[in-house]
C-alpha cells in the first residue's frame, strides 16, 4: 500500500524510509477556493467518470494529505494533495496532485 510522503521525514536523496515521492506530482488549478474530492479526481483526469471516482474513493484507494479518504465529498483547498494508490492507476504508479488556486 501507498505510504504518503507528506507523512514521513525524507529526502529524495537518501529516502530513509524507502519512499519515494512521486517525481509526476501535477499542480491542479481549481477555480474557487474548495473543490469537492470527487470533483477534483475528475478535474485532474485522474479518473474518467464520476462513478469511477465513487468507487476508487469507497474502497480506500485515494489519500489526502497522507490520510486514507473515503468521504467523496470531502473539501480540498490550496496545498492539499491528493493521491491515488498505484492499484489503479495506469501506470502502476503512486500519481499525486496538488491543489492550486
Amino acid at each position: 500500500m501507498y505510504s504518503p510522503a507528506s507523512s514521513l521525514a525524507y529526502s529524495l536523496e537518501s529516502p530513509a524510509s524507502g519512499f519515494r515521492y512521486p517525481e509526476s506530482m501535477q499542480d491542479v488549478e481549481i477555480r474557487d477556493e474548495m473543490i469537492r474530492l470527487g470533483q477534483f479526481l475528475k478535474l485532474a483526469g485522474a479518473v474518467e467518470s464520476g462513478a469511477m471516482a465513487k468507487e476508487v474513493i469507497a474502497v480506500g484507494l485515494v489519500y489526502v494529505n497522507g490520510d486514507v479518504c473515503t468521504a467523496r465529498g470531502k473539501q480540498l483547498h490550496e496545498g492539499d494533495i491528493v493521491a491515488l494508490d498505484g492499484e489503479i492507476t495506469v501506470s502502476g504508479k503512486v500519481e499525486e496532485y496538488r491543489v492550486t488556486h
